[in-house]
């Protein structure tokens, strides 16, 4: 065995510039007896405990570096030499480490004393002799009045390891170099011993075995022991040296050459009884042959070629608890599980094959316990010499291979060690550090997942590295450090609260984790351990999980611990190392402020006398910094402040530590100038001054640059905005419309005639009417637009932010009417006019330039075209739309002035009754000679132009005082249904104009409703919910229109005090076809019987669509079905006259379609007498529509149609129609569709072509009595 297989491969470096204080904190951290010494990389020399003891006997400070301590030269030696000849070097040069090095010369690890000590290869000598053989007689010892630097030299000049304290051969303590490492630079080295030693003493008996000794030391990771006697006196001490001495004398090497003798012996031995000549029989020599086998500590056998066992020896027959004459006759089989001794039977069969003997090492029961066992098997030949079967040698290995699996379990450890410590010093980032070190722990076998977690700032434990296949296990965790809250008490939180670590040796059935057993099973997570991470940015936990349990023995232990703490030490670092980093910027950025800064700075110290001044401050003053540097700042000082001002300066920094304010100084040219100055006193922890900082800018040049800025941006004559900065302003408009969906207006606008104004008021009146002019656009542009002017009498206006491009229009239109306005100028009035030409955002381009190119284009077009006061915009569409809003909404004024707006009203209907129960207020406009306009035409322009506003206002009124003449008339109670605009819903008198209504009318609040359009309340749900509420406040009914064609949710739906849902139409339209639509209008019904509100439904048409309306109890309608909106005199009159609609019941009622007339006559013939209305349809369509004006009970269809198959249509019926019984009659067997669309409810029963007339009979009559099961009402 070479070196490599017991060296330490966990190599901990420091550079030899360090001090001494980072050497041994590393040595106390990481719990090593060495630090390998580097420069440039390159090892130079090595640190050891006995060098600190040697330091600390010298009077070694911690800040000297540790290449005034290290022990030089640095000893090497090959990974390939042999553990005798690694140790001899050890002897030969007096000392206990040694650095291994591979072929290259590169370092490998360190071996030392220690790692002799922990192998096995001397176990067998150790097992024959005791301490007292083998113990030191030679014992240093101090009192506890010592010092421990007495200690220390007392070490240093005995060449000892340890110096025992007590007194008279009683030993109360002991101080080590690991102590002495613990205390370098820590303690005062005068302190006594009493204060520092380590207590209490592992001690030993003289005559307790070395073997046993040894492995208490490795238990309890010490490197000595004191040997007492049967008295309690110390008679020696045994250390790690004493134990591994038989390396001098190559007590190993011999050993082994006396285990090589024997197995020569042993050999020659089997083969003389393999080649014996077996003359008679095998019986014959049996006994003799076995009775020397029983002499033999091994386990032998004899079978035949049938793997059935002949004989064997007492201690094999012990084993199996038999007698041995009870073994003849028997396989393994009988003795052991059926696997095993399948396995051992295969290897039997294999020697007979091969004729050769083979050798291996595997489990082997002895009774009940498992043990391992080298096996030899060989075949025996009879006295022909043909192969009469097998001998087996059995020889237990069970406490090699446990030393062979610990040490490849150690070899791993160290290893993971060495990854994580090189990852420390690799990786200086915090995120990196924690994932490498999850993957190298993942790395050791039995592991099966490893995270980090980190406590928040509300103590919840949140992953910050995960590695292993469990990783979802760790995702859905929810750990809190919080008392009480989940987790709080499982082993995570405990050791990050408790600071210590928490280990579960059976994670699946300990109570600590019973919140985690189901999920941990899932991914056999079976033993658990917790180990806190503390830095001063971090506290956490490594959490690390194995696949068996009782997984974490001592060393496992250890190892994470020291990972554990290496963690948190290396995250210090990191942190120290962000901190100084940060500091070093913040110092970098600090100089770059002060050197280049446009405002002055000045330093001065406490006494005020200058220390620094920037470039600024020279500049500004005229002083170089040589001129003013131990001078007073009074040298600027102007005297045209007085004593009094400076006097209040410095009881304002005494006081408050600060003062700001305008100060006149001189500079060295004698100029006096003001400037703005910032002073402020700096002082030390203590309070004290110790410097004072002051920052100061001339107010004249400051004034002079910000006129000189002012005067590049904006017009000198109107302060408007110049060109340059327009299109900054536009191209940031850009980016948010770009980002938002928005749109943004340009508008070109050019005075007409403007020469003209110049000649008869002379330049300087023509300068008043620019300046007039920007006045009016600012006036009359939203606040956020932006105004410039080009030219002498060309402006531009930006409008951004739009919603839509259509509110361009009214700006353009309120422009166009203050332009127009008259001026006064020079006592004199001028009336101006302007055009206009627009270009809009994204439609006519995408930067600044573009669009201002085509405002300016559509700017010539507006000239062209002669009209004043116009505007045209660079999109021929949107010049249509302008003319529009331009033509209608004249109409509209002239309608509202001239008082030819009117209601028409709509009938809404008790769907049940029949009866109608209220109208819908719809406005018109009554045009002299277009006749009735409809609101389809103008009520955009009302919205875009606000004339939507005093519109409504009249619709209220009127309405009002119409139902309320109707219920004085007609002596009925009908309720009058408004719509309202999304713009008046912002009108904050809303609710006034309402009361007013109501109050001038005489009509009760509760015969008013206003319906609110769904997308408009979802604009603003908490300003729509406040003035419904106070609608409902006044007693009005509350409706939402068009339902079902916005974006509202359940959660927004439940807040609004609605007591009606209005279908939109256009589900209503289509509802006897679509299933889509007609799921969506059951829904609705459905939703508003569950809120407690009705359903109204709008644009009904045709009797169908009444029908299923009435089939899922729909309550009321609105529609051309009944009526269209009519004039107040005509709906007047249709109260008067009255109106029932249809009700078409049945008490059975069949549909039978089938596209081919002779199946249905035929059908209706053989069911005439069952007493059914018979409905047929010749079309899935037509049956529809059918269905729609009928409640029918049950529906036979055939399956192959024109158009809709059979199989569709009932579908659709079964989404429209629930409780229609639904039957298919087809002459094909179509099995994978039927049978699908059976499975699926969607048919309740299959007829085939040609059918039994009775057996048909019967399925309908079945049919029916199902029909009446399914529509009885669920209690």
């Amino acid at each position: 065995m070479t070196i490599a297989n017991i060296m330490t491969r966990n190599v901990a470096q420091i550079d030899l510039r360090q001090p001494m204080s980072v050497a041994t904190e590393m040595m106390q951290r990481m719990q090593i007896s060495c630090l390998l010494v580097i420069e440039n990389n390159l090892p130079v020399g090595i640190l050891t405990e006995r060098d600190v003891v040697r330091g600390t006997a010298s009077g070694f400070t911690t800040a000297q570096p540790v290449a005034e301590l290290m022990s030089t030269p640095l000893r090497s030696i090959e990974q390939t030499a042999s553990k005798s000849e690694a140790y001899h070097t050890l002897i030969k040069h007096g000392i206990r480490h040694l650095r291994v090095i591979d072929e290259h010369g590169n370092t490998t690890g360190i071996v030392s004393e220690t790692d002799f000590r922990n192998q096995a290869s001397i176990e067998h000598f150790l097992q024959l002799r005791d301490v007292g053989s083998a113990m030191s007689a030679d014992i240093l010892m101090l009192s506890e009045q010592a010092s421990v630097a007495d200690a220390a030299n007392a070490m240093t000049k005995s060449r000892t390891d340890y110096v025992l304290v007590g007194e008279n051969r009683c030993t109360t303590g002991i101080l080590t170099e690991r102590d002495i490492v613990r205390l370098f630079g820590q303690d005062d080295p005068r302190r006594v011993l009493r204060e520092v030693m380590s207590k209490p003493v592992a001690k030993v008996a003289r005559q307790t075995q070395l073997k046993d000794a040894a492995k208490k030391m490795q238990d309890e990771g010490i490197r000595r022991l004191v040997v007492e006697d049967d008295a309690g006196q110390v008679i020696g001490v045994l250390t790690e040296h004493d134990v591994v001495k038989p390396l001098e004398e190559d007590y190993v090497d011999i050993l082994q050459a006396i285990i090589d003798s024997q197995s020569i012996k042993l050999n020659q031995l089997q083969a003389d009884m393999l080649n014996r000549q077996l003359a008679e029989s095998i019986m014959a020599w049996k006994r003799p042959f076995l009775d020397l086998l029983d002499n033999l500590p091994l386990k032998v056998f004899i079978k035949d070629t049938r793997s059935n066992y002949i004989a064997c020896n007492k201690s094999y027959a012990d084993d199996l608890g038999i007698q041995q004459s009870e073994i003849a006759g028997k396989s393994d089989l009988d003795f052991y599980p059926a696997s095993l001794a399948q396995h051992y039977r295969e290897d039997d069969a294999r020697v007979i094959e091969s004729d050769q003997t083979i050798t291996m090492v595997g489990p082997y029961l002895a009774g009940s316990r498992q043990t391992w066992v080298q096996i030899s098997k060989s075949p025996w030949h009879d006295g022909r010499g043909d192969i009469g079967g097998v001998i087996g040698i059995f020889q237990d290995v069970t406490h090699e291979y446990q030393m062979n699996k610990a040490l490849q379990r150690k070899a791993q450890l160290y290893e993971v060690s060495s990854q994580v410590n090189s990852a420390i010093i690799h990786l200086q980032d915090t995120q990196s550090l924690l994932d490498k070190v999850c993957d190298i722990i993942l790395s050791f076998s039995g592991f099966r997942l490893a995270w980090i977690g980190r406590e928040n700032s509300e103590q919840q434990v949140v992953p910050v590295a995960i590695a292993g296949q469990a990783r979802d296990y760790v995702s859905d965790l929810s750990l809190s450090t919080q008392t009480g809250l989940p987790g709080a008490q499982g082993p995570a939180a405990t050791a990050i609260n408790e600071n210590r670590i928490v280990v579960v040796d059976d994670f699946l059935n300990d109570p600590m984790s019973l919140a985690w057993h189901e999920a941990a099973a899932q991914y056999a997570l079976h033993g658990n351990i917790s180990l806190p991470i503390n830095a001063p940015d971090f506290r956490g936990a490594l959490m690390v999980y194995a696949d068996t349990v009782n997984f974490f023995d001592h060393e496992v232990i250890l190892l994470l611990k020291e990972l554990s703490e290496d963690i948190s030490f290396a995250l210090k670092q990191i942190h120290i190392n962000t901190i100084k980093r940060q500091q070093e910027t913040e110092l970098k950025l600090a100089e770059q402020v002060f050197s280049r800064s446009a405002d002055a700075m000045i330093i001065t110290n406490p006494d005020n006398n200058i220390v620094r001044v920037n470039q600024a401050f020279c500049e500004i003053t005229g002083y170089t910094s040589e001129e003013v540097i131990g001078k007073n700042p009074r040298i600027l000082k102007s005297e045209k402040q007085d004593h009094d001002f400076f006097r209040s300066l410095w009881r304002s920094l005494e006081l408050q530590g600060s003062w700001q304010g305008e100060i006149w100084n001189r500079r060295k040219n004698g100029e006096i100038y003001p400037e703005w100055s910032s002073i402020n006193a700096v002082k030390d922890a203590s309070g004290r001054v110790v410097n004072y900082f002051a920052v100061f800018s001339d107010l004249l040049q400051k004034k002079a640059l910000a006129e000189l800025d002012h005067l590049k941006h904006y017009d000198a004559l109107t302060d408007l905005p110049n060109r340059a900065l327009l299109e900054d302003r536009i191209e940031s408009s850009i980016t948010h419309a770009r980002q938002y969906e928005r749109f943004i207006g340009v508008i070109f606008l050019n005075l007409d005639h403007f020469h003209t104004v110049n000649d008869m008021l002379s330049h300087a009146g023509g300068d008043q009417v620019l300046i007039a002019t920007a006045k009016r656009l600012m006036d009359a542009a939203p606040a956020q637009a932006s105004i410039s002017r080009l030219s002498a009498d060309t402006f531009v206006i930006a409008l951004p932010d739009l919603n839509t491009s259509e509110e361009i229009n009214r700006t353009a239109e309120l422009i166009a009417q203050k332009i127009y306005q008259p001026l006064t100028v020079a006592d004199q009035s001028v009336q101006l006019s302007a055009r206009m030409g627009i270009s809009v955002y994204p439609i006519d381009g995408n930067d600044a330039t573009t669009l201002m190119k085509h405002a300016d284009a559509a700017l010539a077009d507006a000239k062209q075209c002669g009209v004043r006061n116009s505007f045209r915009f660079y999109s021929s569409s949107m010049n249509e739309h302008a003319h529009k809003l331009l033509t209608m909404g004249a109409e509209l004024r002239n309608a509202i002035s001239q008082n030819r707006l009117v209601l028409h009203y709509q009938p809404q209907v008790d769907i049940i009754t029949g009866q109608i129960i209220g109208a819908e207020a719809l406005i018109r406009i009554n045009h002299p000679e277009r006749g009735i306009i409809s609101p389809g035409e103008f009520i955009s322009v009302a919205e875009e132009t606000g004339l939507i506003i005093p519109m409504g206002t009249w619709v209220i009124r009127e309405a009002c005082r119409q139902m309320q003449q109707w219920h004085l008339d007609k002596n009925i109670e009908l309720t009058i249904a408004i719509n309202l605009s999304p713009l008046q819903l912002h009108q904050s008198d809303l609710p006034e104009i309402v009361s007013l209504a109501l109050h001038d009318s005489g009509l009760n609040a509760r015969y008013l409703e206003l319906e609110f359009t769904e997308s408009a309340i979802m604009k603003n749900v908490r300003e729509t919910v406040a003035i419904m509420n106070k609608f409902k406040a006044m007693g009005l009914h509350l409706s939402i229109d068009d339902f079902g064609t916005g974006y509202s949710s359940l959660s927004y739906l439940k807040q609004f005090p609605v007591d009606k849902l209005k279908i939109d139409q256009s589900f209503v339209s289509n509802i006897t076809q679509d299933p889509n639509d007609a799921a969506i209008v059951q829904a609705i019904i459905a939703l508003g019987r569950t809120l407690g509100m009705t359903t109204i439904a709008e644009g009904v048409e045709t009797e169908a669509q009444l029908g299923y309306l009435r089939s899922v109890n729909c309550k009321e309608m609105q529609g051309y079905l009944y009526s269209a909106p009519l004039p107040a005199e005509e709906f007047a009159a249709l109260l008067v006259r009255g109106k029932m609609m249809a009700d078409n019941k049945s008490e059975k009622i069949l549909l039978l379609v089938d596209d081919e007339e002779n199946v249905l006559l035929s059908l209706k013939r053989i069911l005439r007498r069952e007493g059914y209305q018979i409905l047929t349809a010749t079309s899935a369509e037509e049956g529809l529509e059918i269905m729609a004006k009928h409640q029918v009970n049950v529906v036979l269809s055939d399956q192959r149609m024109p158009g809709m198959s059979g199989v569709e249509f009932l579908r659709r019926v079964k989404t429209m129609h629930p409780n229609v019984v639904r039957m298919i009659l087809s002459g094909y067997t179509e099995i994978g569709t039927l049978t699908d669309a059976i499975n699926k409810g969607e048919i309740y029963q299959f007829i085939t072509k040609p059918w039994e007339n009775e057996a048909l009979t019967a399925m309908i009559r079945e049919a029916f009595v199902r029909y009446e099961i399914l529509k009885r009402p669920v209690e």
